[in-house]
């Protein structure tokens, strides 16, 4: 029952779909702009990838940014399957701001996609501490990271915590059906 299954991982993949936009100004042309919409449309091409590279390498941007562009590529690094790249800049972009929820729980996302349950725990934790927008994600990461580290009940409650807000996603609902729950 505690083993993630490769279906589980391709939904990861798909929650950190979504872009780093945060408080960042984004330039309305550009290769940024460009990277910012290809992570925003769930674009899953190399071609992309270089697109944001491009931009981190010749553009002028402010560090907002950079960490933006920063998380943007490393999204699609992971949908790509590159997972040490996705974590360096993941990284990389925590070095520039480390008070950034959302990078927090992008790499969240990969280290559970890379089977790093310590790690995944300890990202979703500051993702929630640091207030993501996304909190019904980072308790689902933390409570599959929990299973992974052996707190069976802690992933149980986390999971429980991603259904009720946000009620509409299926798959917190299908991972609780896993469970088998005892009153003692």
């Amino acid at each position: 029952m505690r083993t993630l299954s490769i279906a589980m991982g391709m939904t990861l993949c798909a929650l950190s779909a979504s872009p780093s936009a945060g408080s960042v100004l984004i330039i309305e042309d550009g290769l940024a702009a460009t990277c910012f919409m290809s992570a925003s449309s769930k674009r899953n091409n190399w071609t992309a990838i270089e697109e944001c590279s491009s931009a981190l390498d010749h553009e002028l941007m402010t560090q907002d940014d950079r960490v933006a562009t920063l998380v943007n590529r490393g999204t699609l690094r992971m949908r790509a399957g590159d997972l040490q790249n996705a974590s360096r800049d993941f990284d990389r972009a925590l070095s520039m701001d480390p008070m950034e929820p959302e990078t927090w729980l992008a790499k969240s996302i990969s280290a559970l996609e890379s089977g790093n349950g310590n790690l995944a725990l300890q990202s979703s934790n500051r993702a929630l501490d640091l207030q993501t927008h996304r909190p019904a994600i980072a308790y689902y990461v933390r409570g599959l990271a929990r299973e992974m580290t052996g707190d069976v009940e802690g992933a149980y409650a986390d999971l429980v915590r991603a259904r009720d807000l946000n009620p509409q996603w299926s798959d917190p609902a299908h991972q609780l059906t896993r469970y088998k729950v005892v009153r003692r």
